[in-house]
């Protein structure tokens, strides 16, 4: 149930992380995409003037597009859950023990 209520309660912030990359994927590929039609047309006039800005500019959107698309799209890595697993499977574990050894803790 903690493990359920855990992620129930973490649901709305995937949600923001999901739409906050969309919109962010979406910028970075239309300006990807302008920087590199602008570029493939300076190319084709012959026109070196500007060219290296561009040739900046489709880097650095591509960069940007690419962590973009890497990024997480929930608020926590593998080892946070490993820790949540654990501290779930560890009362468990310690009732189990007690039960099965008939270990009494007395105050």
């Amino acid at each position: 149930m903690t493990v359920v209520l855990f992620f129930v309660s973490l649901w709305s912030t995937h949600k923001a992380m999901v739409r906050a990359k969309r919109t962010e994927l979406s910028m970075a590929r239309e300006n990807l995409g302008a920087a590199l039609r602008e570029l493939r047309e300076k190319t084709a006039q012959g026109s070196a003037e500007g060219i290296e800005k561009l040739h900046w500019a489709v880097a650095a959107w591509g960069t940007y597009e690419r962590r973009v698309r890497e990024a997480q799209e929930w608020p926590y890595n593998a080892n946070v859950l490993l820790r949540l697993g654990a501290s779930a499977l560890f009362p468990t574990a310690v009732y189990l023990l007690k039960f099965l050894f008939g270990v009494r803790i007395t105050p």
